[in-house]
């Protein structure tokens, strides 16, 4: 009501939102009811805006109570993202064990990117993701670091390259590199890395997800670029190539608020894990 304009109205929002996309949301709802709910021009609610917020303001009043309620209801949920493998190879074990654990847990697992990670925390959607760090966190969010992996190179076994020098070491470079997106971290810290080196190996193909880039390695289509997971095994057809030299990509959890019991359980069975599969390695 007197927040003083939608920057400093999400500051008080229970949960992250970017101010944009508040404003997105009240000009589609004033588009919708077709009702104009905010003079913009001074940053003060209409008396249509005023009696709807006078009419919400209760629910909101009272809200960190009714998420704590639902915390601790018989049937918590548990809302997760992150790369598919992440969820599969590393959680997937760990997420069963949790559920024998605390009888009733409920599980959304989204398949997603970094970016949509953001967005996702933007609007509510999820309370923990694992992904890489590096990037700015969004809004209201903190984050644990959980390992930091080395960047790997994944070809057809058919390609005969010893090193990754090997590829780069002929101009121009033969093979179709295929990466996540430039603003992922694991790209943005190999493409730096290899303009240290004076080497220019731009993308041909590039994708959200780690699992395409395997996927497309297998098909043919070219050299892929991707993280060496602890206890990750590649399919028949697939061959790696270490990069020494080139810096770790941070990988780690996410969240908004404060950490829920499940996932704080979770985070510690995984950090765990983590140390002890780098150990043994």
């Amino acid at each position: 009501r007197g927040a003083g304009g939608m920057a400093k109205a999400v500051k008080k929002m229970p949960y992250g939102i970017q101010a944009s996309s508040l404003s997105i949301q009240m000009t589609r709802l004033e588009k919708q009811h077709e009702v104009k709910l905010i003079e913009r021009r001074i940053n003060q609610l209409t008396p249509a805006g005023l009696e709807l917020y006078e009419f919400i303001r209760p629910m909101f009043d009272n809200i960190d109570t009714f998420l704590d309620r639902l915390r601790e209801s018989d049937s918590p949920l548990l809302r997760m993202a992150g790369p598919r493998f992440v969820l599969k190879e590393a959680l997937g074990p760990l997420l069963k064990k949790v559920q024998r654990e605390i009888p009733g847990l409920r599980l959304d697992l989204r398949d997603a990117s970094r970016s949509q990670i953001t967005r996702m925390f933007e609007e509510g959607e999820i309370d923990l993701a694992v992904t890489t760090l590096g990037e700015r966190l969004p809004a209201g969010c903190s984050s644990r670091l959980l390992a930091e992996l080395p960047p790997i190179l994944i070809l057809p076994a058919r390609m005969r390259y010893r090193t990754a020098e090997a590829i780069w070491g002929r101009m121009p470079i033969p093979e179709r590199l295929i990466s996540t997106s430039a603003r992922d971290e694991i790209s943005r810290s190999f493409q730096r890395e290899l303009a240290r080196r004076s080497v220019v190996w731009k993308p041909a193909t590039q994708t959200n997800s780690l699992d395409l880039i395997e996927d497309h390695v297998l098909d043919g289509r070219g050299v892929g670029l991707t993280l060496d997971m602890p206890g990750k095994r590649f399919p028949t057809g697939i061959r790696a190539l270490p990069l020494p030299g080139f810096p770790r990509v941070a990988v780690g959890a996410i969240w908004h608020g404060t950490l829920h019991p499940v996932a704080e359980r979770l985070l510690a069975e995984l950090e765990k894990q983590a140390k002890t599969r780098i150990r043994g390695r």
